[in-house]
């Protein structure tokens, strides 16, 4: 089995490689060893050596070798090619800074940023009641920036102390409002569980990276960006809010579990925090024992192999640990301070005269109660105390990556020069690959009842909601006072009617509000059902892609396998934009009432000069009626086609990337036969050049090999 290639800027989802060889004795993942491992001065120097050594010599040749045939030869790029040189690229970069990643996940409104404002002990980063975040801040512990420095990537300086967050919160507005692509920040500031200790002393150091949530709105222009960072991230904080457990919301951030990198899925990489504990038992009863065992138990169900129990789940109040900092640090606004000693003393605490050791006493014992600093312990210190074999780790996993795949495109293009018959050669290369990629398209026309299926789900999802909203509309219709209001005044009666036709119509909005919420989350895991399923039937067409060529060339125990894996959907990506159907809520003609003139006197009934008015209820409901079920067909249409194009563009993609596998060894074998037929001196030299380099990258990957499995067998 072979490589299947991401382009140049690869997406967080694309294939990762499962390092083992076919027919061949298995080899040690770089990416499945444990990180608690530890080195000592000498052991840390050579692995990191080895691998800058590794990036100096390998990187080079990889950019000679494409740049040669992209110069020469008139083909278009060889993927296999871009991709060992943008990896190599990220890798020098990495190595050079010394610096893993530690990426934070979070849904919108979770506190992600409030979490890590209470680990910088003040509101540094902006957070607001509505969509914040659109830039990514990478947060650095610098133990000299007392105050906070927040710079570009490149070091220049942005703004500092109490500029910080305003600058942050002008850049959020900035993208979102432009709908650009920010640049991305550092914010340099002290970390607290680290006060004392310095990167300095140590051999790697990370950064703590803010992020967008998933279910934002208005962040698409920097989702390429988070879903690079996903790709790149050395470690997971997966932050879970309390109050959407058990929710639809809740299903939708684990639903990212499955599809984070393999090597990431295990208990040095990935930290399961549970946010908002301060309001245990008052929402769903969990308390704090149950909720560990419940988040554990459910990331198990969607992660099986993850086998994550109770003592792993961290639950904290990430908002009592920041005002608690803020006041014992002396950086409390009056309002903070009150809010703090509230829930420290009871909402009369101001008039209890508390001196500030008691104050402080208080505060210190609501900071323990929120968990925050076993957190802290049980993440940022292990990070800091580990750092050096995570990020030797992260190293050796890059490059035995990168280095797998410029080996699979060294012994293709070494055989084909071999054999030297470009007639017979591309010709069945070309058939064979092709048979290959018909059987794939025709395996997707079985997805096409999926769609179907789907199709019929939102809609009757729709018409339930219809029906239920033409029931309430009567309701609400039958509770009306004013409806059944007899009016002198036509005037009147209308400014009545407007009056419900306004109640009604927000209700019925509300309602549809929360109704499309909850119909995105579950079309998100229906699809996310068809996306699984989808990658299950499909992965072995990219390993028979593999085994054509090895077989077409002699050469299968050469290759290394991969695992075929699809973009996954994101919830913001699957958007049912049906707005219009609030508009049309808002215009039903609602101003039905008959005039009648008379009224029963001692007398009898007796015609007079006045008129009165009462409201057609009949007519007001059928009228409401027919509004919703025109508002239902437009969004049954509109739901339908999204769903429809949601899963076409992902088959398509599934198609693109198939194609470019097929492409990457097309290529590869053309620019061979091209090179080895200028001349039998000129086949001779490259087939020297191409052993030598299969030699030399043999002996550094076996290098790499034994050191990971000497230090993390």
């Amino acid at each position: 089995c072979v490589p299947f290639l991401a382009p140049a800027h690869p997406h967080p989802f694309f294939t990762h490689l499962t390092h083992s060889r076919t027919l061949a004795s298995p080899l040690s993942s770089p990416l499945a060893k444990p990180l608690d491992c530890t080195f000592d001065e000498a052991e840390y120097n050579h692995i990191y050596d080895l691998v800058g050594q590794c990036i100096r010599e390998w990187h080079p040749i990889i950019k000679k070798e494409r740049e040669q045939l992209d110069a020469g030869l008139d083909f278009q790029a060889n993927p296999f090619l871009i991709d060992c040189d943008a990896g190599f690229a990220l890798l020098a970069e990495k190595h050079s800074s010394k610096c893993f990643n530690v990426a934070v996940m979070a849904l919108c409104k979770s506190g992600k940023t409030t979490f890590l404002n209470a680990m910088i002990g003040s509101d540094l980063l902006p957070s607001s009641n509505v969509p914040e975040t659109a830039c990514i801040v990478h947060v650095r512990h610098n133990p000299n920036t007392p105050h906070g420095k927040l710079t570009q990537m490149d070091g220049t300086l942005m703004a500092e102390g109490a500029d910080i967050s305003p600058t942050v919160r002008a850049l959020n507005a900035h993208a979102r409002l432009n709908h650009i692509t920010p640049s991305e920040i550092v914010l340099n500031t002290p970390l607290v569980a680290l006060t004392g200790r310095s990167f300095a002393t140590q051999n790697a150091q990370f950064d703590v990276s803010d992020t967008p949530g998933p279910n934002e709105a208005g962040i698409e222009t920097v989702r390429a960006q988070v879903e690079q960072l996903m790709n790149t991230a050395d470690v997971i904080l997966y932050i879970l809010d309390y109050s959407k457990l058990k929710t639809e919301e809740e299903a939708v951030l684990l639903e990212r579990l499955r599809a984070l990198r393999p090597d990431l899925l295990n208990e040095a990489r990935l930290f399961v925090v549970v946010n908002k504990m301060d309001l245990a038992r008052k929402r769903h009863g969990l308390d704090f024992h149950q909720t560990k065992e419940y988040v554990a138990s459910i990331v198990n169900q969607y992660i099986p192999k993850l086998h994550m129990t109770p003592d792993r789940v961290l639950p904290v109040s990430a908002e009592r640990a920041l005002l608690s900092r803020q006041v014992l640090n002396s950086t409390a606004t009056d309002s903070v301070r009150d809010d703090c000693c509230e829930l420290v003393f009871g909402q009369e605490w101001d008039s209890l005269h508390i001196d500030t050791e008691k104050m402080h006493t208080g505060v210190e014992r609501l900071l323990q109660k929120s968990m925050f600093l076993q957190m802290e312990q049980t993440v940022l210190s292990f990070l800091f105390e580990h750092s050096a074999s995570i990020f030797i780790a992260s190293l050796t996993g890059d490059a035995l990556r990168r280095l797998y795949v410029f080996n699979n495109y060294l012994h293709t293009a070494k055989a084909t020069t071999e054999k030297n018959a470009a007639d017979q050669l591309v010709p069945r290369l070309r058939k064979d690959l092709e048979v290959i990629r018909l059987k794939f398209e025709q395996a997707l026309h079985s997805f096409e009842t999926l769609t179907q299926e789907m199709e019929m789900w939102v809609e009757q999802q729709l018409l339930g909601f219809m029906c239920e909203m033409q029931n309430h509309v009567d309701d609400m219709i039958e509770g009306e006072a004013e409806v059944f209001t007899v009016s002198a005044s036509a005037e009147v009666h209308k400014d009545l009617l407007n009056a419900v036709n306004r109640r009604v119509a927000d209700q019925l909005v509300e309602r549809f509000l929360q109704f499309r919420k909850e119909l995105e989350l579950r079309a998100f895991r229906r699809q996310q059902d068809v996306f699984l399923a989808l990658v299950e039937k499909l992965q072995p067409f990219v390993e028979e892609v593999g085994h054509t060529v090895g077989r077409l060339f002699s050469i299968e125990e050469e290759l290394f396998t991969t695992q075929f894996e699809f973009p996954a959907i994101s919830i913001s990506s699957f958007r049912l934009n049906i707005d219009q159907s609030l508009t049309a809520l808002l215009v039903a003609k609602t101003s039905l009432f008959r005039m009648i003139k008379g009224w029963c006197t001692k007398g009898g009934l007796v015609l007079g000069d006045d008129a009165q008015y009462y409201t057609n209820t009949t007519a007001l409901k059928k009228k409401w009626h027919e509004n919703v079920h025109t508002n239902t067909q437009h969004s049954i249409k509109v739901a339908k086609f999204l769903v429809a194009e949601k899963i076409k563009s992902s088959l398509n993609l599934a198609k693109e990337e198939l194609q470019q596998c097929i492409d990457g060894y097309t290529k590869t074998v053309q620019d061979a036969l091209a090179a080895a037929q200028e001349s039998e001196e000129r086949r001779q030299s490259r087939i020297a050049e191409l052993k030598s380099l299969i030699e030399k990258e043999r002996a550094i990957i076996a290098t790499l090999q034994a050191l990971d499995h000497k230090h993390c067998p």
